[in-house]
């Protein structure tokens, strides 16, 4: 969840040589001050994680030229929220890291 920085969620190597670096937020977006504040901490400490070489150390076989983070979400993101996502994008795009969202759905069993 987006409101502990200090832990990567998920890593994942693909198939075609980048990384995915995966947070989760399952909790309603309130567009609080806090709640911006902490995604804001959990991205810088993805960016940390690439760029001080946590990655590389951690995980030696992967690659760290092609990472990409993606944003897991539930619920409906609210205006303030959606409203910092392209600034997000811009600073990750400076240090080569792509950027994207991706809502989770619930799945049910049927």
């Amino acid at each position: 969840m987006i409101e502990d920085p200090d832990i990567v969620d998920l890593v994942v190597a693909r198939r075609d040589g980048s990384v995915e670096l995966s947070m989760f937020e399952e909790r309603p977006w309130d567009g609080s001050d806090e709640r911006l504040q902490e995604l804001e901490d959990k991205v810088s400490s993805y960016v940390t994680f690439v760029v001080d070489g946590h990655m590389r150390r951690q995980h030696p076989d992967l690659n760290p030229g092609n990472v990409h983070i993606r944003l897991h979400y539930a619920g409906r993101m609210d205006r303030r929220t959606r409203a910092l996502l392209p600034e997000i994008e811009i600073a990750l795009a400076e240090y080569g890291i792509d950027f994207s969202i991706a809502h989770l759905r619930e799945i049910q069993a049927g």
